[in-house]
Parts: structure tokens; sequence; C-alpha cells
């Protein structure tokens, strides 16, 4: 899958959703490394979430947008660095043939340099799925990222035939839990103490997704 629309305004750059490769997994991981409410995974988490062999299965996706053109020509090329104290291990992990060779003709033919700007990783067990983490870099946050990652997110978990998504958001995060509410996620309980450093509690929500038309549930 890969879509493209702009996040606000006409002026916005276009951000594409696709599915997440190996080559992503360093930035992914660098990028929930340095927000302090996003699950910071180990590498090795996000290579298990590209293997179809494993289960539970997962989709995980990535947000792309253009760099400015006055920075591409530094950063094309380069690699992405891990931050401190966060070391990556080989990526060769993975196989691009275990990950699918689909995922890695996505960009193909791309004339713009593009970088991460967020992501996003559920769970599948239909008929439940379970989002474990979304995550939006701080330029790209209140711009409408987070919301198409999780449109793109909804619409993969409809298709795998999940009718009732789950996830979980540290009281505070006022911003996410708004976002989850505007897109029809309703609270279903309060964990108390659950995160650590700093302690708080879960809210614990859940998503509806009614069956497609004429289909009869048994």
């Amino acid at each position: 899958m890969k879509t493209g629309m702009r996040p606000t305004g006409e002026n916005s750059p276009v951000v594409t959703i696709c599915r997440m490769q190996l080559p992503d997994v360093p930035t992914v991981t660098a990028i929930s490394a340095a927000l302090p409410q996003a699950p910071h995974w180990l590498p090795e988490a996000y290579l298990t979430a590209l293997d179809p062999a494993l289960s539970p299965q997962r989709v995980a996706l990535v947000a792309q947008a253009p760099i400015p053109q006055d920075k591409a020509a530094e950063i094309r090329g380069s690699e992405p660095r891990a931050p401190q104290g966060a070391p990556y291990p080989l990526l060769s992990a993975l196989s691009a043939e275990r990950v699918g060779s689909q995922s890695s003709q996505l960009r193909a033919g791309s004339a713009e340099t593009l970088e991460i700007v967020g992501f996003a990783v559920a769970s599948l067990l239909p008929p439940q799925a379970e989002i474990e983490t979304i995550a939006v870099v701080p330029s790209g946050q209140r711009k409408g990222v987070g919301r198409l990652l999780l449109g793109a997110l909804l619409e993969e978990t409809k298709r795998a035939g999940v009718t009732e998504v789950l996830l979980e958001a540290r009281q505070s995060n006022r911003p996410a839990l708004g976002l989850y509410r505007s897109l029809g996620f309703e609270q279903t309980a309060v964990r108390p103490r659950y995160y650590a450093d700093p302690q708080e509690d879960a809210v614990l929500m859940a998503l509806r997704i009614p069956s497609p038309a004429g289909r009869q549930e048994s």
C-alpha cells in the first residue's frame, strides 16, 4: 500500500504513507528514542514487526515527507545515526526475501529525497488488533501526520478482518487521546501506574469497526 495526502493546507508538502522497510529501522528507532512519550523499542522489535513468518503478524507503516531542496544534497547518501546509548545491530537479521519483495518496490523511481516523519505499528489477532506504537517527529506534530498514519493503519486492519482495535496511552498525553477520540475510540478502562519513568496511569481505548455491508456475523 502507498498513499499520499496533504496533512494541512494547500501549501503543505505531500505526506506519503507506505509500509516500513528494513532500511527504515535505524531511523524509526532514533525517532522513538527522542520522544519521551513513545515506547522506546530496541531495533530488534521493529525487525520482528517486519517478519511475516512470526505470530502475531503486524502492520508497520511510515510517513514520509520531502526534504527541502537546500537540505537534500547534504542528507542524500548519508547513513542514519544512532542516538547516544542506542547502538544498532546489523539489519541483516532479516533478509529482504523474508520481509517480502513488494515493500522493496514501493519507493522505487522517486525523484525526491524523503525523510521519515512518523511511523505506526499494530499487531493483528483477528477479530482484534492492537496499536502498539505511533509516533510523529516534533516538526510534524499538530499538522495531521498522526491522523494520516492512524487512518492508514485502521484501513489495513480492516482489510485483515479486524472488527475491534485496541490501544493504550499515557493519561497525560492529551493530544493523542484527543486524536483517538476524534476517530471514534472510546475509553474502556484505566490501568493504574502502568507506565514508569515517570509513573503514570494508562488509558485503555477501543474502536469498533463495522463489518462490511452485506456480511453476516456468525
